[in-house]
């Protein structure tokens, strides 16, 4: 099919995502997002938002990953700890979860396991967990 000059032809799936029920714009290649300076969904907390719901790992730029409210607490215990050697106890602790490991909550949810896996150190061994973004 011809198209016009300044027209490109993509496929669906390279410019929205499905998740769940809801579909979401990934925006056009090249272009950036304008954020307002009082945004709630801007980096706020080194690559995560001020609820810690939104982790931007590739940048500003590039769409956020969303996480659940259990995993967000996760990272805010991590951050809190300010990038400090914590055991797993002490983040179950904070987050009042019960999970033995902190991935346990992200093992099921690529792009938030993803996040924690560039994001946290696990020193397995051990059982310390730290987030070295967060050291101040």
């Amino acid at each position: 099919m011809p198209v016009d000059a300044g027209v490109e032809w993509l496929a669906l799936e390279d410019r929205f995502r499905l998740r769940g029920e809801a579909i979401s714009f990934l925006g056009a290649p090249g272009a950036s997002v304008a954020r307002r300076k009082n945004d709630p969904a801007a980096p706020v907390h080194g690559p995560f938002s001020a609820d810690f719901r939104l982790v931007y790992l590739d940048g500003q730029d590039s769409p956020p990953i969303r996480c659940t409210k259990a995993q967000s607490e996760v990272f805010r215990a991590l951050w809190e700890f300010g990038g400090q050697d914590r055991r797993a106890e002490d983040v179950r602790r904070r987050t009042g979860r019960s999970t033995t490991k902190p991935i346990d909550l992200f093992k099921a949810h690529p792009e938030p396991k993803r996040a924690y896996e560039a994001l946290v150190v696990a020193n397995q061994k051990e059982g310390l967990y730290r987030m070295p973004c967060a050291a101040r």
